[in-house]
């Protein structure tokens, strides 16, 4: 009951925080197989990224331990893979390319078909409030929650789980303002990697900037390089993880080969396929 009074307190008293929320709509549907040796021609991932806003689906194959394979199918805006045999089976042979179907196609089912929904990218903005109460902080995805197809959430958490330790031996008076105003920092990037990739989709409602569109324009070239030239790919990864800044898929290397790899492929591909290639 004391508990219930000292919030009832605090929220009459702070005010609630500005929020960004860009709705997405995303539905996981997920299952492991076995894996052989010669699946993949020994390669341990396949990414298969849609084109947008033509194609809705994703599909990621990992390698696992014990010889198994992770299948996640990945839609947006309600383009979800069904959780049936049959659907299922069928959302995969509908991927941008065939390379997932053919290895899973008649592999071995090793779990049930499981789902996952998420329906928007959410940000809340403490860093604008005026005040905060003293002994409290707001951390992760309460601060931000991020589409999970792109794999940023808990590498933005950790980030911020070091400006807290490295603001907490500073001082504990005013941590929070402090802590929230480098979390905005570290949320800046992954925030507009994953929500500049929404809006590749028109019906995202979200305003978009000439730069946005630009952006997202050469981000669909980089995709379709992706294709063909390992080191764009690599270079892609290295920015979607958090790796490197947005910047670096611009530098004149990076820009040469994506116009390149673009003009070999004499027709266009209604898709564009990413193999992160590894050895075991």
């Amino acid at each position: 009951e004391k508990a219930r009074l000292v919030v009832g307190r605090m929220i009459a008293e702070y005010a609630k925080p500005d929020q960004s929320i860009i709705k997405i709509n995303v539905g996981y549907t997920t299952r492991t197989y076995r894996r052989k040796p010669n699946d993949l021609g020994g390669d341990l991932a396949a990414i298969l990224v849609p084109k947008a806003p033509v194609q809705k689906q994703a599909g990621v194959l990992l390698a696992m331990e014990g010889e198994r394979w992770m299948l996640t199918v990945a839609g947006t805006l309600g383009d979800h893979a069904p959780n049936d045999e049959a659907g299922f089976l069928e959302a995969i042979k509908n991927l941008p390319a065939p390379d997932i179907y053919n290895v899973i196609k008649n592999a071995e089912p090793l779990s049930s078909i499981v789902s996952f929904k998420y329906p928007h990218n959410q940000r809340r903005h403490y860093e604008k409030l005026k005040s905060f109460p003293e002994g409290f902080l707001v951390f992760g995805d309460a601060l931000c929650s991020f589409n999970p197809i792109y794999g940023q959430g808990m590498t933005v958490a950790a980030l911020e789980a070091l400006a807290l330790l490295e603001e907490s031996r500073a001082d504990l008076d005013g941590l929070a303002k402090r802590f929230f105003a480098r979390a905005a920092t570290i949320i800046q990037t992954p925030w507009t990697i994953a929500v500049g990739e929404d809006l590749r989709y028109p019906e995202v409602e979200a305003p978009r900037s000439l730069g946005v569109k630009f952006i997202n324009w050469y981000i669909g070239k980089v995709h379709l390089a992706s294709r063909t030239d390992s080191v764009v790919c690599n270079a892609f990864h290295k920015v979607s993880n958090l790796l490197e800044p947005p910047p670096s898929l611009f530098a004149p290397k990076i820009v040469a080969r994506v116009i390149r790899a673009n003009l070999s492929q004499a027709k266009p591909q209604a898709s564009t396929l990413q193999a992160a290639r590894a050895s075991n």
